[in-house]
């Protein structure tokens, strides 16, 4: 290899930035398939000349273009097809120079059913045409220098489908010691970590452990190696696929000029085809070729958005030797990683200051967990970690960073019950105009039950969770977004806390949908007094008043309706009796009609009254 990987930058995100010299003006850079479009898009070179690598055509698109096509299992009958009309010299017994007319089966015995035969290669020379058996021919030399620059081609198309997955880029410079540079897709590095605990000093030491891994083609020797946080916008785009950019059709002319002929006879319109060729009018691809085109180019522009939109809302994580929101490790000495394999590569060590304690959370009462308390929050990267206590292995973690603690194991002495109860009290209590405005409190209590087991205290961390609206009775030792942390030290034995939070807040009713039997509640209970208990009563009265008139005014309209009801029948019989012409019998109806409409008019204002009654006490009310 003429050149040399002097150093390598690895993301988080899985993006890999190569930088390295190129000791000669011509090198192969070996890239594994999958990856060479980023390579194409990021390709870096000092005085680049030229890159040359094989397309990616399909393989039976380059067999089209070089008509050679053999099958492996009958290779010589299959190949020499391709020989036809072709001059070549075919070495036997003898030589025979001439042009291939094909080849033949040479029927040589045809007994009781049975034929026997081989198969020849027909041959014509100069003044005659011969059958060599392919079992005769000893060498066929090609004389014809075009087939043999495509054998060639076909051959190497067979040993690259062999290889497949590694793309070999053919570099041209004009300077000697250029630099290349690239990126391209790699295995992310992962961080993991060892915490050592020591009771003594009372701290815990981090050890921060990479791994990395050479998934590329190329063996890393002797690099210079940087790890770092950040994730900067990477995304796929073909470069590598040639592209074939859709065309529309431009029909021909395929009409030619029409004589003059006499008015009968001129066409009907629309039937140019007389004159020639129907003309192809449509001038867009058929729907495959849409397909095969835009569409294809559309799915994958909206690929690439939504890689390059998961990239950029990724969070990224800092720790030391910032730059803004990236942290990098540089690997102080060079390292070396074959190709396909992976390597352990310590990062730092780090001293903090803890110490134990056992952690109960609610959400998970029954599982307290033995953790590290830390007297500031972890400013490490997430990972991994195992823990180890004096040297005893004690369980494992993952260290995130902002916690201030890690648990590792599941505590075997701390039991932990939990009694929830729940209060509603009316806590204060005004009155405008007739809406009934309360102030309630909310009270929820946790009766937490702890035993200890051991014969030892227990530095204990309570995690209980924050609910929305409620303020905690007692104040908490910290509080998180999601948690309030109450820390104490947990005798042997029993030990029972209470914690409770409370929640103010306003409820408004209209006092006509108050029970009555309420309000006397409120006012033994000393939260209504004397003023608003009046308002309260004298509202209640003038309801029952409204209710009253409103029974009234219903039973008005049930008369009012009977008598219009009357009055029809009334004139339905005036009708009849002046049709048979009985008028005495008719004169007392209509005086009954008469009768009718003045104890309507009567009902009308009384109704007009009590209407106005009705709006009054709604008015007060």
């Amino acid at each position: 290899m003429t050149f040399q990987i002097k150093e390598i930058t690895l993301y988080k995100s899985g993006v890999g930035f190569f930088n390295g010299v190129c000791k000669a003006k011509e090198f192969i850079l070996p890239v594994d398939e999958d990856i060479v479009d980023d390579v194409l898009k990021s390709l870096s070179i000092d005085g680049l000349q030229t890159v040359t690598f094989s397309a990616a055509e399909e393989k039976e698109a380059i067999q089209r273009k070089i008509g050679i096509a053999v099958d492996s299992n009958n290779a010589f009958a299959s190949f020499v097809k391709h020989l036809i009309g072709l001059n070549v010299e075919i070495t036997t017994t003898k030589k025979f120079k001439g042009s291939i007319i094909g080849v033949d089966y040479l029927i040589l015995d045809n007994q009781e059913d049975e034929e026997s035969g081989v198969d020849v290669l027909v041959i014509k020379d100069k003044t005659s045409i011969n059958h060599i058996p392919y079992s005769e021919i000893k060498q066929l030399k090609i004389l014809d220098e075009h087939i043999l620059k495509d054998i060639d081609v076909f051959l190497d198309l067979e040993a690259l489908t062999r290889k497949v997955g590694v793309i070999n880029l053919s570099i041209k410079t004009n300077v000697d010691n250029a630099t290349i540079q690239w990126v391209s897709p790699v295995s992310a590095w992962r961080l993991s970590y060892r915490v050592q605990f020591s009771e003594e000093s009372q701290k815990s030491i981090f050890t921060g452990i990479a791994i990395v891994d050479n998934t590329t083609s190329i063996d890393w020797e002797k690099i210079k190696l940087r790890l770092v946080t950040g994730q900067p916008v990477s995304f796929k785009y073909d470069l590598h696929t040639p592209l074939s950019v859709y065309r529309p059709w431009v029909s021909r002319e395929s009409v030619s000029t029409a004589p003059i002929l006499a008015q009968h006879s001129i066409p009907k319109a629309g039937r140019r085809e007389e004159y020639g060729e129907t003309e192809r009018t449509s001038s867009y691809a058929s729907p495959s070729d849409r397909y095969q085109t835009g569409m294809v180019i559309q799915a994958k522009e909206k690929d690439t958005w939504d890689i390059t939109r998961q990239v950029i809302t990724t969070k990224t994580q800092a720790m030391t030797e910032e730059l803004g929101a990236i942290v990098t490790y540089k690997v102080t000495k060079p390292i070396t990683i074959q190709r396909s394999e992976s390597s352990l590569l310590p990062l730092f060590t780090k001293s903090l200051k803890c110490n134990k304690c056992v952690v109960i959370r609610e959400d998970r009462l029954e599982e307290a967990m033995d953790a590290l308390l830390f007297n500031d929050s972890l400013d490490l990267e997430k990972g991994i970690g195992t823990i180890y206590l004096d040297d005893i292995y004690a369980g494992e973690a993952v260290v995130v960073r902002g916690s201030d603690y890690i648990a590792y194991r599941l505590n075997q002495d701390v039991r932990v019950l939990k009694d929830e109860s729940h209060e509603t009290k009316i806590t204060g209590l005004s009155i405008s105009r007739n809406i009934m405005v309360q102030k309630r409190t909310h009270k929820i209590t946790y009766k937490i039950s702890m035993l200890n087991t051991s014969d030892e205290t227990i530095p204990v961390m309570l995690e209980l969770n924050k609910l929305q609206d409620y303020d905690p009775k007692k104040k908490p030792t910290k509080e998180s977004a999601n948690y309030y942390r109450y820390n104490f030290d947990l005798k042997a034995g029993t030990t029972k806390k209470d914690f409770v939070f409370v929640k103010t807040y306003t409820t408004s009713e209209y006092i006509r949908d108050l029970n009555p039997d309420t309000v006397h509640q409120l006012v033994e209970e000393g939260i209504l007094d004397d003023k608003n208990e009046r308002i309260v009563m004298r509202i209640f009265n003038n309801l029952k008043k409204l209710t009253q008139k409103e029974e009234e005014l219903d039973l008005l309209e049930a008369k009012i309706k009977y008598e219009f009801k009357n009055q029809e029948r009334i004139r339905e019989n005036i009708k009849t009796l002046q049709e048979i012409k009985q008028d005495n019998k008719r004169d007392e109806y209509v005086q009954l009609l008469q009768n009718s409409e003045q104890i309507l008019d009567k009902l009308e204002a009384d109704k007009k009254q009590l209407a106005s009654e009705i709006e009054k006490l709604r008015d007060k009310i």
